[in-house]
């Protein structure tokens, strides 16, 4: 199975601590969607990724596709907080071999704070997936305002 992600979880290294394994892991794109940081937080007063339908083609979100198993799909819906915190879908992923299905998580409504900024770690988290990122995206990555500049 294929699992598209668009924050924290394209950092490999975000699996390899929690013990999770894939198969596989590669660029992968999806478009009509936006990526926006209003997921809250569970104890904090920060945000985190999420994605919505815009509809619009020209939107494009970038993040990693990775192949695993049912078990381990099983270990990121319960970090993620599904089905509470997150609702899983199926969309198409864009990859150099091909589009995909792929789940993805979706922030349940009550989840969501638009007034919120990510914290400075996850945005360095996201920059981890350099390896496989497009320049413009990442520098789209970067720009992006933290909760700890605002503290500053």
């Amino acid at each position: 199975m294929y699992y598209f992600a668009y924050g924290n979880n394209m950092n490999p290294d975000i699996f390899k601590e929690q013990g999770v394994e894939f198969f596989t892991r590669k660029k992968g794109i999806i478009r009509g969607y936006r990526i926006i940081f209003n997921k809250k937080a569970k104890d904090e007063n920060y945000s985190f990724a999420n994605i919505e339908q815009t509809g619009n083609g020209e939107d494009v979100i970038e993040g990693i596709l990775y192949e695993l198993d049912d078990g381990e799909m099983k270990e990121i819906d319960k970090k993620e907080g599904f089905p509470t915190q997150y609702s899983k879908y199926r969309i198409d992923v864009e990859t150099d071999g091909g589009v995909v299905q792929a789940i993805v998580y979706i922030a349940q409504p009550e989840w969501i704070d638009n007034n919120l900024k990510p914290p400075k770690f996850y945005i360095e988290n996201m920059l981890k997936a350099k390896d496989l990122i497009s320049p413009d995206y990442l520098n789209f990555i970067e720009n992006i305002e933290t909760f700890e500049e605002d503290n500053s």
